[in-house]
């Protein structure tokens, strides 16, 4: 259940996507070349939308509020999944393909179920740059680090960054989430920063991967408004194992 002080936030940061669902990583450090394989960007009318993870081929795990315009998908032709590049506007020595049909989760609603998949019209080829990721399948440790990438605003009402950046945040307990922000749900993973001062995602960041031990663990839900003032929500992957494993044919 929400809080009522989670509702208020809700609204806020529906009122404010530009700022509120991630973007840029606040706080990152530059990636380097092959360090993340499975991070793509998902391009909306050959413009930068969100981040994502190559799960197999032919299909890309994003969230669901990157795939819908409104309550309906967005038309399938209108998305492209960039692979194996660091810097989005460049895309040489990268992989574009169409999306062929979106799947946002079918009862996704104010970040409940915040998970969708991209296939893709065309398939991956794999090599040093563009790799699959495994769905981690074990429940989550609170306390457990993890890294995360994205292309998202570098601060609130920064630029997106053109380079692929990531940084390191840590899971904390859900009584800790609903005491600081008002949410209790455990399909979202709440995060917080590793380090001092202003980490974490942004707008823009929206669908990007969570990784620990080369497993993915989260996909980017949510950002408090402000950006790299945590915690922030990943849903967490092993909540939706089942809805994953149906989509794909057990990937």
């Amino acid at each position: 259940m929400w809080s009522a002080g989670f509702a208020l936030l809700l609204l806020c940061i529906l009122s404010h996507l530009s700022i509120a669902l991630p973007s840029r990583i606040v706080g990152g450090s530059f990636a380097e070349k092959n360090q993340f394989p499975h991070q793509v960007a998902l391009l909306k009318d050959e413009k930068l939308h969100c981040g994502g993870s190559v799960l197999s081929e032919t299909w890309v795990v994003t969230a669901a509020h990157c795939l819908l315009d409104g309550k309906n998908p967005y038309p399938a032709q209108r998305i492209r999944v960039l692979a194996g590049v660091l810097e989005h506007k460049n895309q040489t020595g990268g992989q574009l393909l169409k999306a062929k049909k979106l799947y946002p989760h079918e009862a996704y609603g104010n970040f409940f179920n915040d998970i969708g998949l991209v296939e893709t019209d065309g398939r991956f080829v794999f090599g040093d740059s563009v790799q699959p990721i495994p769905l981690r399948r074990t429940p989550l440790p609170d306390g457990t680090e993890m890294v995360i990438s994205g292309w998202g605003r570098t601060g609130y009402n920064e630029a997106l960054s053109d380079r692929l950046l990531f940084t390191t945040m840590r899971s904390i307990p859900m009584k800790q989430c609903t005491e600081e922000i008002g949410i209790t749900y455990h399909g979202i993973i709440c995060v917080v920063s590793t380090e001092a001062g202003d980490h974490g995602p942004c707008s823009g960041d929206s669908g990007g991967p969570a990784v620990v031990n080369n497993e993915l663990v989260g996909v980017a839900n949510f950002a408090r408004i402000g950006c790299g003032v945590n915690p922030d929500g990943y849903a967490n992957v092993t909540n939706f194992l089942n809805w994953l494993d149906n989509h794909t044919n057990k990937v």
